[in-house]
């Protein structure tokens, strides 16, 4: 039997195998850099060891990187994925990844019998854990891309308490290098662990009938999040909750996921209904949708409130997204529901969404008459926050009939109705409404601010929607300069941005683009403008971001030619 400092040795020499090379997820232009990492020389090195010939080429870099991520770089996991090069293709061992545990069962040449295979480097790093950091552990796979402290502890009601605290056990499982700990910035502290030990963990939990257990006690813990969260993201602490959902969209999708197949349909109706609003502003409208669709099928059985918050995300996506029939279905099932209880913030809510959608109908009588009715059930249920979004909408139809000093009026009365506690998403859409009042009746210099701070709002909050509108308004600041290349360049990248997500051109823009479209054409000619379009269509995001932001930072002077057309686009 070891000793205890040899144990001590060998658990220092396991952990070392297991504390990987890293290797991030790639984005498309980080893929050259990650065909250089350590992971892949080494995948490549040891699966050419084995099949003399094998190289890395175009025709398997992804398969690779695949392989190297999905083992999070962990030097033992890739020479045994490098094994089995000799009997199977890279792309088959990438897609059955799933299955490592059963997949890694090869022989190596390392000289301990605990190396041999992926699984008894873990089952052998599991025994020298004691019964607390075993319970935490296996509860911790439920996580799905990390957690925090106050989420692990969550679950800590489904097992026999060790008397030791989750923090104290959670940081020795850290010490051990079995739970990776991160500083996200203004999201905190948070936890996870590597892919392959957390398939471990999962299989723990099956063979001790706790998988379903927990993975229930983790759904109860992200509706909490969730429902946090719709309320948190309505003021000023909007940003920092959007980066909470989006380190724990992984998380919350699995609540959902779970929650619908147990059929517990209230409670993935409730976190539908919270999480509508992250799944707007990041552009999330397809895959919410998706989720929402599920929960309203026939049959389920939900309460009329959270029915009624549910069928409000319906609209909102929708209408992002062009589709009429199911706003106009969803407000109009909401305004009932709201009818009935007597809730006037819900009302609101719903007849914004029916001003909003006859909008883009292009009724915007009938537009102007539900969102005064929404502003008038606003002012009652006291919701300062309705109020102001009443006036956002407001400002869009006044854009449509090119009516800009109402706009900018508007714009104003949205940004007093909150103070200082209005959320920032509908700061931005104000603000930028505040730039184009000034801008198409003239007053170019004071317009330029207003767009760079809506701009600067909506990159923070990664609220697409606005960015893509920010960042054609910097492209007419282009144009005013008589920099019609870039203005086109610009127009192509905003355009990309908003098709890329889903969602729908506002009348207004489209009367815009197509009068800065034909200015710039005329300039350019025909094949010109077309090439410096394309090269916006194809512009990186962040590019994209980054050429819009220098322009509407450069100090701008009205004493600049600025062609009529640029100046006051007409009403349609």
């Amino acid at each position: 039997m070891a000793t205890s400092q040899e144990r001590l040795g060998l658990a220092g020499e396991t952990l070392r195998t297991l504390g990987g090379l890293g290797i991030p997820k790639p984005g498309p232009a980080e893929i050259p850099a990650l065909l250089q990492s350590d992971s892949v020389n080494l995948m490549v090195e040891r699966a050419s060891a084995v099949r003399p010939g094998f190289r890395l080429d175009h025709s398997n870099s992804q398969a690779i990187i695949t392989i190297c991520q999905r083992l999070d770089g962990l030097p033992l996991a890739i020479e045994l994925a490098a094994a089995l090069v000799n009997s199977l293709d890279v792309h088959i061992i990438a897609q059955r990844l799933n299955d490592r545990f059963d997949l890694l069962n090869g022989s190596t040449h390392a000289p301990l019998a605990r190396h041999q295979t992926l699984r008894a480097v873990a089952d052998w790093s599991y025994g020298l854990l004691n019964r607390a950091e075993r319970q935490l552990f296996d509860s911790l796979a439920v996580f799905v891309g990390g957690f925090t402290l106050e989420a692990a502890e969550s679950l800590t009601d489904s097992h026999e308490q060790s008397g030791d605290p989750v923090a104290m056990t959670l940081s020795r499982l850290v010490d051990k290098s079995l739970v990776v700990s991160e500083d996200r910035g203004v999201s905190g502290r948070r936890y996870r662990l590597l892919d392959s030990l957390r398939l471990f963990g999962l299989e723990r939990l099956q063979s001790n009938n706790q998988l379903e257990r927990m993975r229930m006690l983790h759904a109860s813990y992200y509706l909490i999040v969730a429902e946090h969260a719709a309320s948190a993201l309505r003021g000023p602490d909007q940003e920092t909750w959007l980066d909470r959902l989006s380190l724990d969209h992984d998380n919350l999708r699995s609540a959902l996921e779970i929650s619908m197949q147990i059929r517990d349909f209230e409670t993935a109706a409730r976190i539908a209904g919270s999480l509508y609003p992250f799944w707007d502003l990041h552009g999330h409208y397809s895959e919410g949708r998706r989720w929402i669709e599920q929960v309203l099928r026939p049959g389920r059985d939900i309460s009329n409130q959270a029915r009624t918050r549910v069928l409000l995300g319906e609209a909102t996506l929708a209408v992002i997204q062009g589709d009429p029939l199911t706003t106009m279905s969803a407000c109009r099932e909401a305004v009932g529901l709201a009818r009935g209880t007597g809730d006037r913030a819900s009302l609101a809510h719903a007849l914004q969404y029916l001003g909003l959608c006859s909008m883009f109908q292009g009724e915007l009588d009938e537009a102007d008459s539900f969102l005064k009715e929404s502003l008038e059930n606003a002012i009652t249920a006291k919701d300062s926050w309705l109020e102001s979004w009443a006036f956002v909408f407001m400002t869009s139809v006044a854009l449509c009939r090119a009516q800009y000093e109402l706009t900018g009026t508007l714009a104003e009365q949205c940004l007093s109705a909150s103070g200082p506690h209005q959320d920032p998403e509908c700061t931005g859409w104000a603000t930028l409404a505040l730039g184009v009042s000034h801008w198409y009746a003239g007053n170019l210099t004071q317009a330029v601010p207003y767009f760079s701070e809506g701009f600067q709002i909506f990159q923070r909050l990664g609220g697409l929607w606005g960015l893509s509108l920010a960042i054609f308004m910097a492209a007419e600041v282009s144009g005013a300069r008589r920099n019609t290349e870039q203005q086109v360049i610009l127009m192509g990248a905003a355009e990309h941005l908003r098709t890329a997500i889903g969602a729908a051109s506002h009348p207004f823009l489209v009367r815009w683009l197509e009068q800065a479209s034909q200015t710039a054409r005329t300039i350019l000619g025909d094949d010109e403008y077309a090439r410096e379009w394309q090269e916006g269509d194809q512009l990186p995001l962040a590019t994209a971001i980054s050429l819009a932001r220098s322009e509407l930072e450069t100090p701008f002077f009205s004493q600049l030619p600025v062609p009529e057309a640029s100046r006051r686009p007409a009403a349609s």
